[in-house]
């Protein structure tokens, strides 16, 4: 295994060499200004990546920051695709980004069809209390049996109390997600700080990652 010394910070950086042509390797820069070591297996403490460096004492260690920023960019990526998994097999796209824009545009339109319907009732509704109905619906203390009531008080048709009922219960499924979508990152984010307040590689093996499951 080849590894480039940075001799300012004593960091080793592997070289990706075929093990046969290593030694050509090492002869053809022994001319140069940049140290390259040859180390074995058996030079290098454990560690989940080839990440090392000289500590104070001239001991090879792993090297603690770059894991933590690899295992951050690798968490990072799995949640992404975690994501991405659940709203593509729901139809929401093909890709983390398409999913999010549908997700989004699903809900503005919608919180708009339902202000829409409901402002000849009552004029001073406004966007901010259509996503308050809805995050109460969600979190169950506002029911259909609420919605339906105060529809009637308002003076809605059946027909559009109806309409209102299947416009609120799509718009808490839209809203569900990406409460969701916001869970999953917030859960990263906790990840995050565990990782970077770990102070050995053992530390940082302990740390399990479960995402939230989409409910």
């Amino acid at each position: 295994m080849i590894f480039r010394l940075d001799e300012n910070t004593g960091k080793l950086y592997q070289i990706n060499i075929p093990p046969q042509d290593e030694d050509l390797f090492l002869d053809l820069q022994k001319k140069g200004k940049i140290k390259f070591l040859k180390l074995s297996p058996s030079d290098l403490p454990y560690s989940p990546y080839p990440f090392y460096k000289y500590d104070e004492n001239g001991s090879i260690v792993p090297d603690l920051d770059r894991i933590k920023s690899r295992k951050i960019e690798e968490i990072n990526r799995q949640a992404k695709g975690y994501i991405l998994f659940n709203l593509h097999s729901l139809d929401w796209g093909d890709t983390y980004e398409e999913c999010l824009a549908e997700l989004n545009s699903s809900a503005q339109v919608t919180e708009t069809k339902i202000l829409y319907l409901l402002k000849p009732h009552k004029p001073s509704l406004t966007l901010t209390e259509v996503r308050k109905k809805i995050a109460e619906y969600l979190a169950g203390t506002y029911t259909a049996e609420d919605a339906v009531k105060e529809m009637q008080e308002a003076g809605l048709t059946e027909e559009e109390i109806q309409k209102y009922l299947s416009l609120l219960g799509y718009a808490v499924e839209v809203a569900k997600l990406l409460y969701w979508v916001e869970e999953v990152w917030d859960y990263v984010e906790q990840k995050e700080k565990e990782i970077k307040q770990a102070t050995t590689v053992e530390e940082l093996e302990q740390i399990e990652i479960k995402f939230p499951e989409l409910r």
